[in-house]
C-alpha cells in the first residue's frame, strides 16, 4: 500500500460518509467544507469542518467527520464540559441487536477523559468500540470495569452492538472536556497535569498563567508554569 504524505497546508478530502452528502471541494487552511444527510437519517456530530493548523505544524480538520444517524435510532452528538454517556434504557437490560453510536466533542485543542462508573456486557458477544484514542481503536466487552480512556483530540466516539441473544445491564461513563494549560486567578488553588488523576497523554506542551495579589504591597504579580513532555 503507498503511502502519500500531504503538504503542511492541506488536510486532505475527509472522505464521503454513508448515506452523507459532502458540500465542498477544497482541503486547504482555512477551507471549510459541510456535510448533510440523506432524509430519513439525521446528522450528528459537526455538519461544519474547518482546516486548521495543528500544534505539530502541519494541518487537521477542527473536528472529526459526523455521521448518519437512522431517524428513532439510540446514540447522538453530546457536547460541554461534562456528561454522562449510557447504554439504552441504563441500569435496565438493554435490547438486543442494538446498534448504538455516540460522538462526545470538545473545543479544538481540549482533550477528554471518560471514566467508566458501571460496565456489563455480554462477554465476546456485544461490544463497545471506542476510536479518537493514539491507538485505533478500543474494544471493549465481558464484565470487568475498564480503565479510563483519554482522547488524543478533541473528541472521542462510542459505538455499541449487542446480539440477538443475551442482555446485560449496559454501561456507564462521566466524561470531562480537559484544557491543558490556562490563566488562573486569586489568592490560592490548585494546577494538576493534564487528565490528572489519569495518566497524561504523550507530547503535552501546557502553558499556566498563575496571578495572585501580594497582600501587603498590593501588588500582583504573574507566574508562568510550563508542562512539557517529549516523548
Amino acid at each position: 500500500m503507498e503511502t502519500r504524505i500531504l503538504p503542511s497546508h492541506t488536510c486532505g478530502n475527509p472522505g464521503l460518509i454513508p448515506r452523507g452528502i459532502i458540500h465542498g471541494t477544497r482541503y486547504n487552511v482555512g477551507d471549510k467544507i459541510r456535510y448533510s444527510c440523506v432524509m430519513g437519517y439525521v446528522l450528528e456530530g459537526h455538519a461544519v469542518l474547518t482546516c486548521i493548523v495543528s500544534p505539530g505544524s502541519g494541518a487537521s480538520w477542527d473536528f472529526p467527520a459526523p455521521f448518519c444517524r437512522a431517524e428513532g435510532s439510540c446514540g447522538g452528538t453530546l457536547r460541554g464540559t461534562t456528561g454522562t454517556i449510557s447504554s439504552p434504557h441504563f441500569p435496565s437490560e438493554y435490547e438486543n441487536n442494538a446498534d448504538c453510536t455516540w460522538s462526545i466533542l470538545a473545543e479544538p485543542g481540549d482533550t477528554i477523559a471518560l471514566v467508566f462508573t458501571d460496565f456489563q456486557l455480554e462477554d465476546r458477544y456485544d461490544f463497545l468500540e471506542i476510536s479518537g484514542t493514539e491507538a485505533p481503536s478500543i474494544w471493549l466487552t465481558g464484565m470487568n470495569l475498564p480503565s479510563p480512556v483519554i482522547s488524543s483530540k478533541n473528541w472521542l466516539r462510542l459505538h455499541f452492538t449487542s446480539d440477538s441473544n443475551h442482555r446485560r445491564k449496559g454501561f456507564s461513563a462521566q466524561y470531562q472536556a480537559r484544557t491543558c494549560g490556562s490563566n488562573l486567578r486569586g489568592p490560592k488553588g490548585i494546577i494538576t497535569s493534564p487528565n490528572y488523576p489519569v495518566q497524561y497523554e504523550n507530547n503535552a506542551h501546557c502553558v499556566w498563567v498563575i496571578t495572585a495579589v501580594d497582600p501587603e504591597k498590593h501588588m500582583v504579580r504573574d507566574k508562568k508554569v510550563m508542562f512539557h513532555d517529549m516523548f
